[in-house]
């Protein structure tokens, strides 16, 4: 398969299929539907290790609250992830999908681990 540019449409069509979107450079790359900071929000994630989460979810932080409904509805992208893989968020630094399972305060109460409103 050859390397080809897609703008954010084709993107998102592709994560609405919630498949592969390109393989370049060693990568394979999966485009996941996260609805949160955007309606159009995907997460692009390499087969490998690495998951490009953009403005939905943060080292401690998320963006938007359709995350959230996700969760809710037992789509819960987190859990389908390694919690070894590289989360790669479009703003502040990097973590890990297992960190953000256990020590993300948003994703604690959201899957049941913790009730909302407490601490640590």
């Amino acid at each position: 398969m050859g390397t080809r540019t897609t703008s954010s449409t084709s993107r998102a069509r592709a994560a609405g299929r919630h498949g592969r979107c390109d393989t370049s450079a060693g990568l394979e790359i999966e485009a996941i539907p996260t609805p949160g900071h955007s309606d159009d929000m995907v997460w692009l994630r390499d087969r490998g290790e690495l998951v490009f989460s953009g403005d939905t979810l943060f080292r401690d932080s998320v963006g938007g609250r359709r995350l959230r409904a996700r969760a809710a509805r037992g789509e819960d992208v987190l859990h389908d992830d390694a919690h070894s893989h590289r989360l790669l968020p479009g703003h502040t630094e990097e973590s890990t999908i297992g960190r953000e399972w256990d020590e993300n305060p948003f994703v604690v109460v959201w899957r049941g681990a913790r009730p909302e409103g407490t601490s640590g």
